[in-house]
């Protein structure tokens, strides 16, 4: 397993790329892996009836990123829908590409905002799960953590991501 770093606003972030089994935790016929933590920035736009907002978000990949994953590309980008509920809730689905493939994501269950301690800044979370992807992701599951803050439309998120490739 190779350990990469992304360095975003002062915080450190690592990327970690699992080809076969991790050496100490799973059996040999362990689908593969890939694990990411990492900072993306981007802009969160309503639709005229404030009921759904687009969201597209980048992040830069570390040049030693796994080929396999990052089809030679140093950038990452998302798309999502995101459709606002009650009290503070939310749905999200989209996709987050790689140079290697893309990623099908949609919410495990609802995401949550709200004002934080800064005024004018809301924060939130959302879980995704992994349903379905193109490339190096076809036949793929698992789970990513997105966790944000938005000010004016702007987006700062960090992704924590499991997932297993088939």
């Amino acid at each position: 397993m190779r350990k990469l770093a992304v360095a975003f606003s002062g915080l450190a972030f690592a990327f970690y790329a699992a080809h076969g089994a991790m050496a100490d935790t799973a059996a040999p016929s362990s689908p593969k892996m890939v694990r990411y933590l990492l900072a993306f920035t981007g802009d969160a736009v309503p639709d005229k009836s404030g009921k759904h907002l687009t969201v597209k978000e980048s992040a830069t990949l570390p040049s030693d990123v796994d080929s396999t994953v990052s089809g030679g590309q140093n950038s990452v980008i998302v798309n999502t829908l995101v459709t606002v509920g009650a009290k503070g809730t939310f749905s999200e689905k989209g996709t987050i590409t790689f140079g290697g493939g893309t990623v099908m994501v949609q919410s495990a269950g609802p995401g949550r905002i709200g004002p934080s301690k800064i005024k004018g800044v809301n924060s939130g979370y959302v879980v995704w799960k992994v349903v379905g992807g193109t490339g190096v992701f076809v036949g793929a599951s698992g789970f990513i953590l997105s966790r944000f803050s938005e000010e004016k439309g702007g987006v700062n998120d960090g992704e924590t991501a499991l997932i297993y490739l088939k």
